[in-house]
């Protein structure tokens, strides 16, 4: 019986030792992209697209060993970093990505816009006092703080276009520029369809945040990536590639 005991307990150990707890103890490095066309979507075939999405496999390849990108809902994203069942997503910093987890990186700078119906009138963000806007889920900008406005929240910049084109009491829409653009080429849209294009943000940073409670081996390597990949501009050639992409798709009536 002793023996048995003694065994059991070892074997309990060794079952313990085999199976890690979190990422720190395994080679996987968990990564969250948003679910956001441009950024990281997946089609019917169930492949994966995005320049968010090619860019974090760009992370995951320089990491070395094995790795994991999922593409997640924007918002569902966050709780999963809080909740260590992820180790590295990408935002600007939002007031939920700012909760869930640690600055770790500049990924690169990205320029926001008010897209402005074409008969709104809207000249700058004063004028959008006391008028309806339209904002990603999740998304915050402490520009628009001062500015007595009605939010409505979407799920999508595509929905959000389409709503700002269509319905009348809608004045302005806030958009990550490349994500305005892209989508006005994939509905045949052109900006004479609209109003003003109000800056918002010339620099808007994108960071990598990673999972509280990281080791700090993990943090410095990821960083020293994600600095990397900046300094080489790989984000910004990615999002040239799908630039063309969509304007070719246009040129063909697609």
């Amino acid at each position: 019986m002793r023996l048995f005991c003694i065994l059991f307990l070892s074997g309990l150990f060794l079952l313990s030792a085999g199976f890690p707890v979190g990422a720190d103890s395994s080679e996987v490095l968990r990564i969250g992209t948003m679910e956001l066309q441009p950024y990281g979507w997946v089609d019917k075939k169930g492949n994966k697209h995005g320049s968010l999405y090619a860019l974090h496999e760009e992370v995951g390849k320089r990491y070395g060993g094995s790795y994991s990108n999922e593409i997640i809902p924007f918002v569902r994203m966050f709780e999963m970093l809080q909740q260590g069942e992820l180790d590295m997503i990408s935002s600007q910093p939002h007031a939920a990505a700012m909760r869930a987890g640690d600055k770790l990186a500049v990924q690169y700078l990205n320029r926001v816009v008010v897209a402005t119906r074409r008969d709104s009138g809207v000249r700058n963000l004063d004028d959008l006092e006391g008028r309806t806007v339209l904002v990603h889920a999740g998304a915050s900008y402490v520009e628009l703080d001062d500015i007595n406005f009605q939010v409505h929240y979407m799920q999508n910049y595509r929905m959000m276009l389409e709503v700002l084109f269509l319905r009348a009491g809608i004045a302005a829409a806030v958009f990550s520029e490349p994500a305005y653009y892209y989508w006005m080429y994939m509905l045949g849209l052109s900006p004479d369809d609209f109003g003003n294009v109000v800056i918002l943000s010339e620099d808007k940073e994108q960071w990598a945040f990673v999972r509280k409670g990281l080791a700090p081996a993990v943090r410095d390597k990821l960083k020293r990536i994600v600095n990397a990949i900046r300094k080489e501009k790989v984000y910004e050639r990615l999002l040239s590639d799908m630039r063309k992409k969509a304007e070719s798709n246009i040129s063909r009536g697609r």
